[in-house]
């Protein structure tokens, strides 16, 4: 007759044959599985410091069109700066001329006896 206590260490005995043939049988396949997450884990790596690299190029291409942008934008608004101060200067000169002119032309016209107010 078989006892309880020798039927578990049968038990464990058998599970341990099963584990260690389970073991030995797809080991090989472990350790490729282990390798290629390896080899996975690195190609992600690179490809990260490859994408790293490639953003650090593409900031400084901005950064660099950015100051472009700026120069061109500082030469614009200051040739558009001296073209209104041309333009401002144009119309009190041309205001001066009218109030001259008026002012010439106001003896006259009173002379004259007409009134233009």
């Amino acid at each position: 007759m078989i006892k309880s206590n020798d039927r578990g260490i049968g038990q464990r005995q058998l599970f341990q044959a099963f584990y260690s043939s389970f073991h030995q049988e797809f080991r090989p396949d472990a350790d490729d599985i282990r390798n290629r997450s390896d080899d996975v884990k690195q190609a992600i790596g690179l490809a990260k410091a490859h994408i790293d690299e490639r953003e650090r190029q593409l900031q400084i291409k901005e950064r660099f069109d950015a100051l472009g942008s700026r120069k061109l934008l500082k030469t614009f608004l200051g040739r558009r700066k001296t073209e209104d101060e041309t333009l401002r200067k144009l119309l009190v000169r041309k205001e001066e001329r009218r109030e001259r002119e008026s002012q010439a032309l106001n003896p006259i016209l009173l002379a004259s006896g007409v009134n233009l107010y």
